[in-house]
């Protein structure tokens, strides 16, 4: 009698165990300080001419997030873009293209509506350091002026500290391209207006996000 009382007590205790650990993995996510990590592809949508001579490389940023009890999110991070020059759809081919730096505050809402699934969306603004080059110009062509970058994130949690996700996001450059800020002076096939129109693009990709802390 006494082993089969020793034996139920154990059992219990490692239910217990087991529940608790269950529990603490699968928990809604309620975050208190986080960091994200994105890696995505670029892709020119507008001015004309960027669309046109312009393609996306590679882009990539880190951010960090201070999460509220109402899931808004504040952050700041930095992202980097580069654009390379597609010289199959130019004549005289050259080589260059555009290094996009910028850094930007942010403001989203990140909420898990179950223990595995959530959505973070949200908005990024700041200032945009733009670095041209090409092996037709003689000095760069430098850029600073301010963007704004509407996203959307799906989220899948892979544990109570940690999860991935699956961005969009449009950016809107306040600065104009035209095809002499690569060097090719000879192309003159679009207007005034459109070269005037402001740099845009979309990207799309990854993202990790690690979560320091957990709201009780």
């Amino acid at each position: 009698m006494k082993k089969l009382f020793v034996f139920f007590l154990m059992s219990f205790n490692i239910l217990a165990f087991s529940q608790d650990n269950e529990e603490t993995y699968y928990r809604v996510i309620e975050p208190k300080h986080s960091y994200t990590i994105d890696f995505a592809l670029p892709v020119s949508v507008a001015n004309k001419a960027f669309k046109d001579i312009m393609q996306g490389f590679v882009r990539a940023s880190v951010s960090y997030q201070y999460a509220f009890k109402n899931h808004l999110n504040i952050g700041l991070g930095g992202n980097y873009t580069y654009f390379s020059v597609n010289r199959f759809k130019i004549t005289p081919q050259i080589l260059g293209g555009m290094h996009l730096y910028n850094a930007h505050v942010k403001i989203a809402i990140e909420k898990f509506y179950s223990e595995r699934i959530g959505f973070d969306y949200g908005i990024k603004a700041g200032y945009t350091f733009a670095n041209i080059h090409s092996d037709s110009l003689v000095t760069r062509v430098k850029i600073t002026e301010p963007f704004i970058e509407p996203y959307l994130s799906f989220a899948l949690s892979a544990d109570h500290r940690s999860s991935y996700k699956w961005t969009l996001a449009y950016s809107f450059q306040n600065f104009g391209f035209s095809p002499q800020k690569i060097g090719l002076f000879q192309l003159n096939e679009y207007s005034e207006a459109e070269k005037s129109r402001i740099t845009r693009f979309f990207s799309f990709g990854f993202s990790f996000t690690h979560y320091f802390k957990q709201r009780q």
